[in-house]
């Protein structure tokens, strides 16, 4: 899955805009991988979803930590992996986007069909 940018590269990993540490609306916890939201108290009641939210932070964290290790562009051999390593996390949060696309979420209007 590939997306174009502004940008002259195009970027096989989409990120979501927003704070990930907490969702702005009262009662809903946000899934990063796809900008949506769960309402708590669902979340809560299944073990499914709490799975998916787990699966979801663990996709983050891994996110974040693969942001901050980009090797310089000059390391040719460094920098092809580490964008091997986004396709990997692209496939992941496409796994992850279709987990969560039967479950009762609130989607921006951006998102939504």
């Amino acid at each position: 899955m590939t997306f174009r940018t502004g940008s002259r590269r195009s970027c096989r990993l989409r990120l979501h805009s927003g704070n990930r540490s907490y969702a702005s609306m009262q009662n809903w916890v946000r899934l990063s991988s796809s900008g949506w939201y769960l309402f708590l108290e669902d979340v809560l009641a299944d073990p499914a979803m709490q799975d998916l939210m787990g699966a979801d932070s663990c996709w983050q964290f891994c996110v974040d930590d693969w942001r901050r290790r980009r090797p310089r562009r000059l390391s040719f051999a460094a920098y092809r992996l580490w964008r091997d390593e986004e396709m990997d996390l692209a496939t992941e949060q496409a796994r992850l986007v279709a987990l969560s696309a039967p479950m009762r979420t609130l989607r921006p209007f951006a998102d939504r069909d």
